[in-house]
């Protein structure tokens, strides 16, 4: 295993400040939308297809029901639904992302993101939509759909309308996991199969996520009456907190570990905040916060030196150090 070097660590450090950027360009973007419905699909569909003008229905309609349309911002289904919105004059979003082949935004967009990381990237797609609805597609579509139900099944989000449009696409995968996932292995709950639902309408589509908005009626399970608060307290990007698991369940008790000393004469290593380079990351930090807070919102500021200052104490907690002051730079260090 190649060790790290000081220049490595330095790249890392600045990865924070992509990241962050990434996040707090699509909050800033995408805040004032109430409600959204994100549509999934292949990029592969063709304009001749008739999954194509489904989708482009889909998204006209969506408009008319005052939702906003969100998809990843390529060719396919996803053009085909950004141009119902931008012909119907509603809001269009597009959240590209950065690929070496395939990917390339359609024009049919009135608010477009480009993000580097498909993380980030996935929590714009939950945050701001009532629902979603799945086109047929590819390995994209089956990865959202997929995380889709594990988020509601696992009650990390609060449960929303999941609808498959194309029952001819979809009906073998469903067999497939109604009969081995759930009949065979018992690997899925009966009730995991109406999480989502399944149709061949555009309108029966969007009447289910506008029922479900409209009356607050999810299709989703509901927490257990004795969960805690705090664990159903919804975050800022769309989930729950949840339950740490370093306070539930039972531990193995651990074998004394032996204590090893170096040999005479073998020189202390370096702490963290001393890497090269650490003096400009934390002067730049403090600068990109400083220009936040003047000229933005001072929540933004916050945020960023939030993130650093608990990801940092969190570190030594699960190292069972205890807490020092530090500066900034190693906290960035520690991420």
């Amino acid at each position: 295993m190649m060790m790290e070097t000081e220049s490595d660590l330095s790249r890392e450090s600045w990865r924070l400040f992509r990241i962050l950027s990434e996040f707090v360009d699509g909050f800033e973007t995408l805040s004032d939308i109430n409600s959204a419905v994100t549509v999934f699909g292949s990029a592969r569909t063709k304009t001749d297809d008739p999954y194509y003008n489904l989708a482009v229905d889909c998204g006209r309609k969506l408009v008319l029901k005052d939702y906003a349309v969100i998809t990843g911002g390529g060719p396919g289904i996803m053009e085909a639904a950004n141009k119902g919105a931008f012909e119907a004059g509603g809001i269009s979003v597009g959240l590209n992302i950065s690929l070496p082949t395939e990917q390339a935004p359609n024009p049919y967009q009135t608010r477009e993101l480009t993000f580097r990381y498909f993380f980030a990237r996935k929590v714009m797609f939950v945050k701001y939509a009532s629902g979603f609805i799945c086109f047929p597609g590819g390995f994209g579509t089956m990865d959202e759909f997929f995380e889709s139900m594990t988020l509601i099944q696992t009650l990390k989000t609060a449960p929303f309308p999941v609808i498959l449009i194309g029952k001819d696409f979809w009906g073998g995968l469903l067999s497939w996991i109604k009969q081995t996932m759930l009949e065979k292995y018992h690997y899925v709950s009966p009730e995991d199969m109406d999480l989502f639902r399944l149709t061949d309408s555009v309108d029966e589509a969007i009447q289910i996520i506008h029922e479900c908005t409209i009356n607050q009626t999810p299709l989703g399970p509901q927490p257990p009456a004795d969960m805690p608060a705090h664990a159903i307290k919804p975050t800022a990007e769309g989930t729950r907190y949840g339950i740490d698991p370093r306070f539930t369940g039972q531990r193995l008790p651990q074998p004394p570990r032996e204590k090893k000393y170096p040999p005479p004469g073998t020189p202390e290593p370096r702490p963290p905040e001393v890497f090269a380079g650490d003096a400009k990351v934390c002067s730049l930090l403090f600068m990109y916060l400083e220009l936040r807070l003047v000229f933005q919102d001072i929540s933004y500021s916050l945020f960023g030196f939030y993130f650093c200052k608990k990801a940092y104490h969190r570190r030594l907690q699960s190292s069972g150090k205890k807490y020092r002051h530090a500066p900034a730079s190693s906290i960035i260090l520690y991420l």
